[in-house]
């Protein structure tokens, strides 16, 4: 009798559980890698956009991302978002650690509508860089990988 009842309770509470963590399975994971990064004001070349299905946040890797700075190498610490005209979101807080979840509570408005989600049909720059302390802001970043999402 006893463990049917503990059966029972596994039985009903396994399914909210799991509905609990589901959305880290819905949220695509993007690497930064050499693959996908484009040059911007270059005509498009053999770089991959990275394809996802919609979503309302996404986990960027960035652990493959370093630049140099007074001859020593430095991670990124912000991230721009670009939905088109006017839209142009920014990382709330500096980066801390080497995976990112971007989504409408990690990313700040800086001109448009508030962040919704990777939406289908949605075409987004994104831009991983370093904040120019000087002259902070989307035009002035030092050093930045950029990548194209498509969102399906």
């Amino acid at each position: 009798m006893k463990s049917r009842i503990i059966r029972l309770a596994f039985a009903c509470v396994l399914p909210f559980t799991l509905i609990g963590c589901s959305n880290s399975f819905h949220n695509p994971v993007l690497v930064a890698d050499a693959d996908h990064r484009i040059t911007l004001g270059r005509s498009p070349g053999p770089e991959l956009p990275y394809e996802i299905i919609s979503a309302s946040g996404i986990q960027l890797d960035i652990s493959q991302v370093q630049f140099t700075a007074n001859g020593a190498s430095v991670g990124p610490d912000t991230v721009y978002l670009f939905d088109g005209a006017p839209n142009l979101y920014h990382l709330t807080s500096p980066l801390d650690g080497k995976v990112v979840f971007l989504d409408a509570s990690s990313l700040n408005t800086v001109t448009g509508k508030p962040f919704g989600g990777f939406r289908t049909g949605h075409h987004l720059v994104l831009h991983v860089g370093r904040e120019n302390p000087a002259n902070p802001g989307y035009g002035h970043m030092k050093d930045y990988w950029a990548a194209l999402i498509v969102v399906k």
